[in-house]
């Protein structure tokens, strides 16, 4: 069977041969299962060596070198913790990082279940922001290795509340760590919302 396509100006023909079918014949295990982690292929890493987790420090309520973070998670589950962010942007304070609970470095060790977990958790604490900020929208944010911005070594999205104007992505400049007074009011409205 012949089938046109056409790129601009130019059309040509392909032969449309049927695809071979796939079998999976061998048993998966769950995948968050850490024998199953710790044999996964890692292919794209960049965690030196003895490196000292901050998130995972997060995750197991000890205090990072910008203190204790533990009063700001405003959701946990068995695969997932989410947590008003230590660093602002001026104009979109009150950001949300969402993260594993299994060290996992990055997108490309990501098994399917847990980051369909996290695509889960992120459209409930969008909708959050949304409602508890009365923000005009939300932008989500994610990266991968050194030349994807990744600095921290454990994969992580964040969730921004977003307003007419705000100019996020020409701000990078203009962030700071702001004090556990200043992320209370934040932290409170969206762990009143899971608590609805």
């Amino acid at each position: 069977m012949l089938k046109q396509f056409c790129s601009g100006a130019r059309c040509f023909l392909e032969k449309q041969l049927p695809l071979p079918r796939l079998r999976f014949i061998t048993k998966r295990p769950r995948v968050h299962d850490s024998l199953y982690l710790s044999t996964m292929q890692r292919m794209y890493n960049y965690e030196p060596e003895k490196y000292v987790c901050p998130l995972c420090q997060i995750i197991r309520g000890e205090p990072t070198d910008r203190g204790n973070q533990t009063e700001d998670l405003v959701f946990k589950n068995e695969l997932a913790t989410a947590f008003v962010s230590g660093k602002w942007w001026r104009t979109n304070p009150g950001h949300v990082i969402i993260i594993p609970n299994t060290h996992i470095e990055n997108l490309y060790d990501m098994p399917e279940d847990i980051g369909h977990t996290l695509f889960d958790i992120s459209k409930k604490i969008a909708l959050a922001l949304k409602d508890v900020y009365q923000c005009d929208g939300v932008s989500t944010r994610q990266h991968n290795g050194p030349a994807g911005n990744q600095n921290v070594w454990h994969y992580h999205q964040h969730i921004f509340p977003r307003y007419e104007g705000d100019n996020l992505y020409l701000n990078h400049a203009d962030t700071w760590w702001p004090t556990p007074e200043e992320k209370r009011p934040y932290v409170e409205k969206i762990k009143q919302y899971f608590q609805r």
